[in-house]
């Protein structure tokens, strides 16, 4: 589907950048290499479309399972603590494309959408459920765009003056799809699926402070309960659990690239005891706070 000869040039360009992202000129927009194998352990996926154009990648988010390869790509509605396997050796690395989400671009497009009364395609079978990670089929004319957005990526001047455009069209064809549902609910400032975004959004900006179910249900505008309920079903864990993750991850590439030690990073994502942080740690990674280096970094 994407060109041998494309892919070639992308790895030169990365350079010496083999084990994950790198950024470009585009502030949403990142390529992903990775030329060894990486078996499963938590990782940090933000918002946004992951297309791979060699290689494949599998995992679990929320209780789902999901995989992609260049025949299909990755809608990412919101922050997820994942376990994925990235399915790559030195010969073949696994290259792919990261788009973060622009909420004000995509709002723009579903109200013209709306107001021309453009619809996406299953609007009504992918209202019945509103999944957090979504492996989705990638068409021939979604290919092309994303295999402009590489060519631009290896000249910065390219990038810089048509990079923005072909995002844009990369959100339009993901909303003329199956993902126009669930970013529609993602850019409505009334629906619950946003309330429950804009409450991870905080979990993320406000990771060192105490933060409760309360003043998280109260963010997003519901009871307690409600909150609750929606929280798990949208994300299949609870308000309280996310944030324990998020901590984590976000600890753990602390670790890694700040190298600072587990107390201090105990203490910069939230944690009151540096004991707890290092047994809940432990917990999650399968090895103390010393051997993060060893784990994959999240990087996105």
């Amino acid at each position: 589907m994407y060109d041998k000869t494309l892919i070639e040039q992308l790895l030169e360009a990365a350079g010496g950048e083999k084990m994950g992202y790198v950024d470009t000129l585009l502030p949403h927009v990142k390529l992903y290499v990775l030329d060894q194998y990486q078996s499963a352990c938590p990782l940090m996926y933000d918002s946004g479309l992951f297309f791979v154009l060699q290689g494949s990648k599998r995992g679990k988010a929320a209780g789902q399972e999901f995989s992609t390869s260049p025949q299909t790509y990755l809608l990412l509605s919101n922050t997820m603590p994942v376990e994925c396997e990235t399915l790559a050796q030195p010969d073949e690395p696994v290259v792919g494309i990261y788009v973060a989400f622009n909420r004000d671009e995509i709002s723009r497009q579903v109200h013209i959408m709306e107001s021309h009364k453009i619809r996406g395609e299953q609007e009504s079978d992918a209202a019945e459920q509103l999944n957090v990670i979504n492996s989705m089929s990638t068409p021939d004319r979604l290919a092309v765009l994303v295999s402009q957005l590489a060519e631009a990526m290896l000249d910065p001047c390219q990038l810089e003056i048509l990079g923005p455009s072909f995002v844009n069209q990369l959100y339009y064809q993901v909303l003329t799809g199956p993902g126009y549902h669930t970013l529609k609910q993602w850019v409505s400032a009334d629906s619950k699926f946003s309330a429950v975004t804009r409450s991870i959004e905080y979990m993320q900006s406000n990771l060192t402070k105490r933060i409760s179910v309360d003043d998280l249900a109260s963010i997003a505008g519901m009871s307690v309960s409600a909150y609750h309920h929606y929280f798990k079903q949208v994300t299949g864990v609870s308000p309280l659990q996310h944030l324990k993750q998020l901590r984590l991850v976000r600890a753990k590439d602390l670790l890694v690239q700040q190298k600072l030690s587990a107390s201090q990073t105990a203490f910069d994502v939230g944690y009151e005891s540096p004991n707890q942080f290092s047994r809940e740690f432990k917990r999650y990674f399968g090895v103390p706070p010393s051997k993060a280096a060893t784990l994959p970094y999240s990087g996105t």
